[in-house]
């Protein structure tokens, strides 16, 4: 599942920021996250797909399978979008 979600975010990088990116991966007792970062402003727009549509699934995964997931400005420039997911 994990690789799944990451795949989605590094999708929507390479797709729609037409900038660098880094992936970081924090994996903590019981938990794992992991962060694409990347140096473009543009916010992500998660959209509603229709049975016929061929893209705009990704954030819809990333809410039904992730624990939690969002955006957060870095530092220097930038964002970072991020999602957790949880063992038992």
């Amino acid at each position: 599942m994990v690789v799944l979600l990451a795949n989605e975010l590094v999708t929507n990088a390479i797709l729609h920021t037409e900038a660098d990116f880094d992936v970081v991966v924090d994996i903590a007792e019981r938990r794992v996250r992991v962060e694409v970062r990347d140096h473009s402003d543009r916010s992500p727009a998660p959209r509603a797909a229709t049975p016929e549509s061929v893209a705009g699934r990704g954030f819809a995964l990333i809410e039904a399978l992730a624990a939690d997931w969002g955006v957060e400005p870095l530092a220097d420039d930038g964002k970072a979008v991020w999602f957790e997911v949880r063992s038992a």
